[in-house]
């Protein structure tokens, strides 16, 4: 086992560039292997067999996912299992969890000594020096890179709902800010033109299915469930079709607004990007590691190339304020996973630097970014263009000008 790690990890270390790194954990057997690999190295670190370490990363996951943020117990994951171990050039970090690692997000681990457990200014975040990444496992950062066909009917499609209850789902709380998610954040992706918004009664599955194959970024605001013991019906909500508004009321569409994840196997998305802004439903509830493969395999398998999701139910507010960000700082022409950085810093810095309000948003996948650099050149290619075609311009009236400034010899 450790062998065939091992030559597998040699691989891949020789495709990292010089500013990446791999972490990546498997619990094999209740005892913990910890491989970190640079494209110079590969070392690992096997724990001794003992309840202790996989009891700390459970505990402290399940805290956060119940809404507590123990700062002190947050630190002693980092200095316990990654300290000292990330060289000083590296900038973006690939994390390949196992067990509960899956619920741990590294951006939230203070990688200094906070004051108090929950004294959350008092610290420096993981997130504030790294960029990071997920993954299931190594074969799928060695495949990263996949070719996207371009000929997309949409640029981007958002799904959003706001009134559940109306949607056909009574027994889930509704979201006020869901609709306003998915306006501000493709109008925030303005380098994109082409885009089609489905709202509350329109974001149904059946729009879902229709478009879901045709657009190149499909963002969905909406609530999901963990199956936890199949995670194959993990389920994401959308509006079953039927609203008072729609002037149908009588029928409801043939779709009833359930999708599970065994049946995103069957769609052919081949999107560069599914953001999941979904709240797991139900008090106290969080995704575990087989919810989180339910979604994010599912997803891929059907051909996305990146999917941002969240770990834990955070408020909707939250959500879109990291939504709207991460899209501008896409706009700008960074990847995906510095622009998902960029979102959460600046929700820590100018909002609330609780870990449980801003670290639940995960990127699994591909990095790149969604705007070529062709796109960010072009607008300042045209504007040289028109410059140099007007100064040539003035310096032709500049020289008929001058030239019949003097007398003629004739």
């Amino acid at each position: 086992r450790e062998t065939s790690y091992q030559s597998a990890m040699r691989g891949l270390s020789r495709q990292l560039r010089s500013d990446q790194m791999v972490l990546y954990i498997s619990v094999f057997d209740g005892q913990v292997f910890r491989f970190a690999i640079t494209r110079r190295k590969v070392d690992m670190k096997i724990f001794p067999k003992d309840d202790y370490y996989l009891d700390l990363v459970h505990n402290t996951t399940s805290y956060l996912g119940q809404g507590h943020s123990n700062l002190h117990d947050l630190h002693q994951v980092y200095t316990m299992f990654f300290e000292g171990e990330i060289p000083q050039q590296i900038k973006h970090i690939y994390f390949v969890p196992d067990g509960p690692f899956y619920m741990l997000p590294l951006e939230i681990l203070p990688i200094t000594t906070p004051r108090s457990s929950n004294s959350y200014g008092s610290t420096t975040y993981f997130v504030e020096k790294y960029s990071v990444s997920y993954a299931n496992s190594l074969s799928e950062i060695v495949h990263e890179r996949r070719e996207i066909h371009d000929d997309f009917a949409y640029e981007i499609a958002g799904f959003g709902i706001r009134n559940f209850t109306d949607a056909g789902h009574p027994h889930l709380m509704d979201l006020p800010y869901g609709p306003e998610e998915i306006v501000r954040s493709t109008e925030a992706l303005d380098r994109l033109s082409v885009k089609k918004l489905f709202l509350d009664y329109e974001s149904t599955e059946e729009n879902f299915r229709e478009v879901a194959g045709k657009s190149k970024i499909i963002h969905i605001a909406t609530h999901s469930k963990v199956n936890n013991d199949n995670p194959l019906f993990s389920t994401l909500y959308m509006h079953n079709g039927y609203s008072s508004n729609s002037g149908n009321e009588t029928s409801i569409n043939e779709n009833d607004g359930t999708i599970f994840a065994y049946e995103l196997f069957d769609m052919n998305f081949n999107a560069d990007l599914i953001f999941l802004s979904s709240c797991e439903s139900g008090a106290g509830g969080y995704l575990q590691g087989t919810g989180i493969l339910g979604f994010s395999r599912a997803f891929s398998y059907a051909g996305a190339q990146s999917l941002a999701m969240n770990l834990w139910p955070i408020r909707d507010q939250a959500a879109t304020e990291i939504a709207v960000r991460f899209y501008e700082s896409l706009n700008a022409g960074k990847n995906k996973a510095e622009a998902l950085r960029d979102a959460q810093i600046s929700y820590l810095n100018h909002y609330n630097s609780d870990p449980y309000l801003w670290g639940s948003f995960v990127l699994y996948g591909n990095i790149d970014p969604v705007i070529s650099s062709n796109d960010l050149y072009q607008p300042a290619i045209i504007l040289i263009l028109v410059l140099l075609s007007g100064l040539i311009i003035l310096f032709r009236f500049y020289k008929k000008g001058v030239l019949n400034m003097w007398p003629s010899h004739n």
